[in-house]
């Protein structure tokens, strides 16, 4: 076992925790800054302090990211613990609750923008499907050449995304508004319903489809070859591997993860309240509030499918990369469905012709990339194209 990895089984668990858990402490702090500020007669609420709103819009987000990041570095241990494609879910399912605490948190502060919902959404899926898997698969091509995982997994989290993103971003166009309370009682339970099948199957009998099946041998480099017949002779790291991930605390990871879930919650109110007013102050469109949110959302998620193209483990990328994309639509917007029917606020799902294109047109490129068992840094190149065509259309 690694001497870091000893010296923290050996250490106390407040010593543990004090080293380890420097963003929840932070974010502690932060909380009771923004608090003391949000409170104080003479300083105003959030929002009206001019330029010091500037100050604590900045403060918040780096607060928020950085424990965005620690829930990251839970779930990643929980995955790595409990193996795929368990551990991807808890990833992304982590990510989820941020996302929708965010947006819920910003629908209920300021000046009501029925569209926040959808902005986040529609800059969530662009992030992933764009920047996150164009730079895996440019770097990973870049060092490996063609890297390969299971087709059956991004075929069937496809599918299911052409369909979530039809029901929920576009059909709702044709929506009249006699209609609308109708479809939008069928749009949650058909989301919640085809998800949740979804995650039967990922977790059941075809599990096998999310898990990296290696290909013919004939395929092999002589350097790949050797490599697995290097494997084969090592059983003992082997099973120092297997002892370690059983050293790794359940308990532990999660309750820190949920933890620092409560911790972005409550920061997450004091950066909706600054948004707004930034945005209004320096005239910036309203769909950078959505892309701002996605930005801290995604951090986590981003840093750790990059490290695995890196670490030539596209297999991981397919999962975290078009699952996240997946629980965006079919988790996040039944949840704000049902916050605004209860609270009777107003959400705008629709996409406008530009960013519908758009969309469609990312899904019709992951559809043609990601489905072939292979991949190539030309792919990634092209994707990226398509998130700067989707910068470009938020500031025109």
């Amino acid at each position: 076992m690694p001497v870091k990895q000893v010296r923290s089984a050996q250490a106390t668990p407040l010593k543990r925790v004090w080293r380890e858990e420097k963003a929840l402490f932070a974010a502690v702090l932060a909380i009771a800054l923004c608090s003391f500020v949000k409170n104080t007669t003479y300083i105003g609420d959030a929002g009206s302090f001019g330029p010091l709103n500037d100050v604590f819009l900045v403060f918040s987000f780096v607060m928020v990211i950085w424990n965005a990041m620690a829930i990251s570095r839970h779930a990643e241990k929980l995955a790595e613990r409990l193996g795929e494609p368990y551990g991807t879910m808890i990833l992304t399912l982590a990510a989820i609750t941020v996302e929708v605490v965010m947006i819920i948190t910003i629908m209920t502060h300021g000046t009501a923008n029925p569209q926040v919902a959808r902005d986040t959404i529609y800059s969530t899926l662009m992030i992933l499907l764009n920047l996150v898997i164009g730079l895996a698969l440019l770097m990973g091509g870049i060092k490996y050449g063609e890297q390969r995982y299971n087709m059956k997994s991004s075929k069937a989290y496809l599918s299911m995304l052409f369909i979530m993103v039809g029901l929920g971003l576009i059909f709702p166009n044709a929506m009249t508004q006699p209609h609308h309370a109708l479809y939008t009682g069928f749009l949650i339970f058909q989301s919640l319903m085809l998800y949740a099948y979804f995650l039967r199957m990922q977790s059941g009998r075809l599990s096998y489809f999310f898990v990296h099946s290696p290909p013919p041998i004939l395929k092999l480099s002589d350097a790949e070859i050797a490599a697995e017949d290097a494997a084969v002779l090592k059983p003992l790291e082997a099973e120092e591997e297997v002892e370690a991930r059983h050293h790794i605390s359940l308990s532990y990871h999660g309750t820190l993860l949920l933890l620092s879930l409560a911790a972005v919650s409550i920061l997450a109110e004091f950066f909706a309240a600054t948004i707004d007013v930034t945005i209004e102050h320096f005239h910036a469109p309203k769909a950078l509030a959505g892309l701002v949110t996605a930005i801290i959302i995604l951090s986590p998620e981003g840093v750790t499918a990059i490290r695995a193209a890196v670490n030539n483990q596209m297999q991981r990328v397919i999962n975290i990369v078009l699952g996240s994309s997946l629980s965006t639509v079919a988790l996040t917007i039944p949840a704000v469905l049902i916050f605004g029917a209860l609270t009777h606020q107003q959400v705008t799902l629709a996409l406008p012709p530009a960013q519908m294109g758009l969309l469609i047109i990312s899904l019709l490129i992951c559809s043609i990339s990601e489905t072939g068992g292979e991949t190539s840094p030309v792919e990634g190149l092209i994707q990226l194209s398509l998130f700067v065509a989707f910068l470009v259309l938020i500031f025109v």
